[in-house]
């Protein structure tokens, strides 16, 4: 990636290094001394970071990888007066991750490096947000794979165990900080004699403890585990508080002693005993939850790795975990269907998924794709499906099902994956409906819910579902969580509805009292005969109201019933 800088001369000849014909060793010494000799030349210091990077990218046409990262490294720390290098040098060890190691969670960590130092609009930050699309996936699974798992361990253990875990895990973190504050600090010369200065305050002197940050905090630390959490004073201060506690209870003690509310910055963001417990799953609807988040990372990662990274190794093995421990999955078909391609991708066994969907999902459209490998594909396949189902669709309208059966299992045979294979299936089970028991349409239902990713579909199943629900399974399948079913609220709908609809101000249509105004009032035959008395009242109610009015009167007979309508024109035209 090439930097632009106001001093020309020297990005001439540093980018002129890359170009370089190397023919011996001497030449590959040359050029990094080169490089070494930019790195200490005072005028460059605020070009380090250029210097580095440069050097990565020509270590890395030698092949030595290895050395190559660690130059990244270095460069991302160095200072630099670009900041939008800093973006290139994370993208360029993204590059490397992905094309050397195929490391898809350390690729991702460093594209969103790398996108903290691009502008947004920039082509480049708007191709790394594309790239990241699939690896935010990915390590989002990953990630919750990781997480879920361990809790589940967890879980299965006693609280005693848990609580060991627990404290392990507080101290180990606790250490890791402290020695990352420890790689942090800057050493100095470490002396007698500094440290009889540091009480003058001529040198801080890092070695005498109260000037030593990190030693403090591993006092504090170890003050905590072994007296727990109390206050940090004299011993004399704290029997005297304890004496002043008994004689008067209700004075607040060591509030005065400055030390016991020093703030611990480096162990600040630690986790406490008990907010770890608290996240450890105990009940079974959180395991209930748990599980079926595995499972579905287990699948959608099985997924990402076959179709977006070509990993078909590690897709069979989530794949295989995933049916391994949830065997009842209702991603059973589409997985074995997934480890059929893999395995027949890596010449492996995929006839044994072959048998298994046959056995176990004889109706899948999965079952019918590996029953017919050389399938026709495309808009052609899609074209002549459509007009398998328009044919089905005809027959079961017309009560032929058993007919609409036929057509259906046939153009699926033929045609397994196409646009309107789970059209297909639907009227399949909309045909079960009609020739089998109420059990087998019900589960046939559930399972194509599950698994039917068009929502107009999905929709239209759950409306034939509702009338084959209990009360309580109704409930559970449309929750009405977010609809306010309190007697304010319902007689405010009441009234609403009431009101009616009003009319905008802005309305098109405008009221012209010249026009002809009809009423229509319709009977039954039952009705009519009831209503005799009624008859005279149109024609006399538009005169008594209205002074110029012509009240024609007309009843139409309509067969299988008789209707009386009657219009009335309330004004002269």
């Amino acid at each position: 990636m090439e930097i632009r800088h106001t001093n020309g001369a020297f990005f001439a000849t540093l980018y002129a290094q890359q170009v370089a014909e190397l023919n011996a060793s001497k030449d590959l010494r040359k050029v990094r001394n080169y490089y070494d000799g930019l790195y200490k030349d005072p005028k460059n210091k605020d070009l380090k970071d250029v210097v580095i990077y440069e050097r990565a990218l020509f270590e890395e046409k030698q092949g030595d990888i290895p050395l190559t990262i660690d130059l990244l490294h270095q460069a991302a720390k160095e200072p630099g007066s670009n900041p939008r290098l800093k973006g290139y040098i994370y993208q360029k060890l993204a590059e490397i991750n992905l094309q050397e190691f195929k490391d898809f969670r350390a690729t991702k960590y460093y594209l969103d490096s790398a996108l903290t130092y691009i502008r947004e609009t920039d082509p480049v930050a708007i191709a790394i947000r594309e790239q990241k699309t699939k690896l935010d996936q990915y390590v989002f699974h990953v990630e919750r794979i990781q997480l879920n798992d361990s809790l589940t361990i967890i879980a299965g253990l006693s609280p005693e165990e848990q609580e060991a875990i627990a404290q392990n895990f507080i101290q180990a973190e606790a250490e890791r900080l402290i020695a990352e504050a420890r790689a942090q600090e800057v050493p100095k010369n470490s002396n007698i004699f500094n440290n009889l200065l540091a009480f003058s305050g001529k040198d801080p002197g890092a070695s005498f403890y109260f000037d030593n940050g990190v030693a403090i905090q591993q006092g504090a630390l170890e003050f905590g585990r072994v007296w727990g959490n109390r206050p940090l004073q004299d011993n004399w201060r704290r029997r005297s508080a304890i004496f002043q506690t008994t004689t008067q209870p209700e004075q607040n003690v060591g509030s005065g002693d400055s030390l016991a509310s020093v703030e611990n910055p480096i162990l600040a963001g630690l986790p406490t005993l008990e907010g770890l417990l608290s996240n450890t799953p105990n009940t079974p609807e959180q395991l209930s939850k748990l599980n079926s988040e595995l499972e579905e990372s287990y699948f959608e990662l099985g997924k990402l790795l076959y179709f977006d990274f070509k990993e078909i190794e590690p897709s069979i093995d989530n794949l295989e975990t995933l049916i391994r421990t949830y065997p009842n999955t209702i991603r059973k078909p589409e997985a074995y269907y997934l480890l059929y391609l893999a395995q027949r991708d890596s010449n492996g066994n995929f006839e044994q998924y072959v048998g298994r969907l046959n056995r176990e999902f004889p109706e899948s459209q999965y079952t019918f794709s590996v029953n017919n490998p050389d399938a026709a594909s495309g808009n052609l396949a899609a074209l002549e499906s459509s007009k398998g189902y328009e044919q089905a669709y005809n027959a079961y309208y017309s009560g032929q099902y058993q007919q609409a059966r036929q057509v259906v299992k046939t153009t699926l045979g033929e045609y397994p994956l196409t646009r309107n294979t789970e059209k297909l299936l639907l009227l399949d089970i909309m045909v079960t409906g009609k020739l089998e028991s109420r059990e087998r349409f019900k589960g046939r239902l559930e399972s194509y819910i599950e698994n039917t990713k068009d929502e107009a579909l999905v929709k239209l199943a759950r409306n034939m579902l509702k009338p084959l629900l209990s009360s309580e399974e109704l409930a559970a399948l449309t929750p009405v969580d977010s609809v306010a079913t309190d007697s304010t609220q319902l007689a405010s709908n009441k009234e609403a509805e009431n009101q009616g609809k009003k009319v905008p101000a802005e309305s098109p249509y405008k009221l012209n009292e010249s026009q002809t105004h009809i009423f229509v009032i319709t009977l039954s035959r039952s009705e009519s005969e009831a209503a005799k008395k009624f008859a005279w009242r149109p024609r006399k109610f538009p005169c008594q109201q209205f002074s110029q009015c012509k009240a024609p009167h007309r009843k139409y007979e309509f067969e299988p019933r008789e209707c009386d309508l009657y219009y009335k024109s309330i004004f002269q035209r």
